[in-house]
C-alpha cells in the first residue's frame, strides 16, 4: 500500500543509493531559452547531489508528457520534475508517480483551487512565479511608454495552462486602466519563437499600425521581432516574461524589448530537485510550504 504523510517522505530517508539516483526534469520544447536556463539549473543541481539527469521535452501535449514520465518511471526513476502542458494533466502526473513512489515537483500547471494534499505524499512541491503582478505592472509601464493609447496585440502561452491565464489576466487588467489602449488580437505562441512567427505575422497583415505587443514569453517576443525585422519596422515596443540574454540584448539597443520580467529559470530548475532529494530524504515540510510562491524581477 502507498504510505501517507510523514510515513511516505521517511520512507527514503536511508541513503541517495538506496532511493535511487535518476531524475527526469521534462518541460515544454527546446525552442525557448528559458527552459535552457532551467535546464541549466536543474544539471548543476543533480551534479551537486549525485544525481544522474534526464531532460526530455513534452512540446505541449499531454500524451507526449505522460509517455516521457512513463518510459522515466520505469526506468526507475524516483525524482521528477516537470511543467505541465496543461493543468489537467497534472492529476495524471501525480497518480504515476505516487503509484512509482517517485517524487514529485512542479511549476506553473496546477488544477485551480487545488490544495497540494490531494495529489497524494508523493507530491512534493509546486511552485507558481507571481505572474499576474508582473504583467500588469509591466503593462502598465508599457502602456504609459506609448503615450497611453494605441493599438496592441497579445500573445498568450499554452491553452489550458493556468500561468497562461494568470499572464493574460494581468496584461488585460492593465489594458483596462487605459481608455486609449486597444488589445485589437490576442492569439496563443505556446512560449515558442517558432510557433509565435506566423501567428504574429497574421496579427501584423491585419494591424500593421499596432503600437505594441504584450506577449506571455520573452521567447515568443523573439520571434516577432523577426516579422518585425522582415517588415522594416522598428516603432513597436513589447514586453514578457523570462529575462533571456537574447532579449535582454535587445533591451539594451532600445529596440522592440521594453521590459522583461525575470521569474530566476536557472535557480527554479535547481530548487525543485532539491526539493526532492530532501523529500526522499526525510525532510517533513507542512502543505503551504510545499505550495508556494516566490520573488521575481522587473
Amino acid at each position: 500500500s502507498t504510505p501517507t504523510g510523514s510515513q511516505a517522505q521517511k520512507q527514503g530517508s536511508t541513503s541517495a543509493t538506496s532511493y535511487g539516483r535518476d531524475s527526469q526534469l521534462i518541460v515544454h520544447t527546446p525552442n525557448n531559452l528559458y527552459f535552457q536556463q532551467w535546464i541549466l539549473g536543474y544539471n548543476m543541481a543533480c551534479s551537486a547531489l549525485g544525481l544522474t539527469p534526464h531532460v526530455a521535452y513534452s512540446n505541449d501535449d499531454n500524451g507526449t508528457e505522460i509517455s516521457v514520465l512513463s518510459t522515466a518511471l520505469t526506468r526507475g526513476s524516483k525524482y521528477i520534475n516537470t511543467v505541465g502542458p496543461s493543468d489537467t494533466v497534472i492529476a495524471q502526473v501525480a497518480k504515476l508517480c505516487n503509484q512509482s513512489g517517485a517524487w514529485l515537483s512542479t511549476a506553473f500547471a496546477s488544477p485551480p483551487w487545488t490544495m497540494i494534499e490531494t495529489f497524494g505524499p508523493y507530491y512534493r512541491t509546486y511552485n507558481q512565479s507571481p505572474d499576474y503582478l508582473l504583467t500588469y505592472n509591466m503593462g502598465k509601464k508599457l502602456f504609459n511608454a506609448i503615450g497611453g493609447k494605441g493599438k496592441v496585440v497579445h500573445i498568450l502561452g499554452i491553452p489550458g495552462q493556468g500561468i497562461s491565464y494568470l499572464r493574460a489576466a494581468g496584461y488585460r487588467q492593465a489594458a483596462s486602466e487605459f481608455p486609449g489602449i486597444e488589445i485589437v488580437a490576442e492569439n496563443y505562441g505556446y512560449f515558442d519563437r517558432v510557433q509565435t512567427q506566423p501567428v504574429f505575422a497574421a496579427m501584423y497583415a491585419a494591424h500593421p499600425d499596432m503600437k505594441a505587443v504584450v506577449n506571455a514569453s520573452d521567447d515568443s517576443n523573439i520571434g516577432c521581432i523577426s516579422v518585425l525585422q522582415s517588415h522594416g519596422n522598428t516603432d513597436v515596443l513589447m514586453t514578457s516574461i523570462d529575462a533571456i540574454p537574447e532579449y535582454l540584448t535587445w533591451m539594451k539597443k532600445g529596440v522592440y524589448a521594453y521590459a522583461s520580467g525575470s521569474i530566476l529559470g536557472t535557480w527554479m530548475g535547481a530548487w525543485l530537485v532539491v526539493q526532492n532529494y530532501d523529500a526522499a530524504h526525510g525532510v517533513v515540510l507542512n502543505p503551504l510550504e510545499r505550495q508556494m510562491t516566490f520573488g521575481s524581477i522587473i
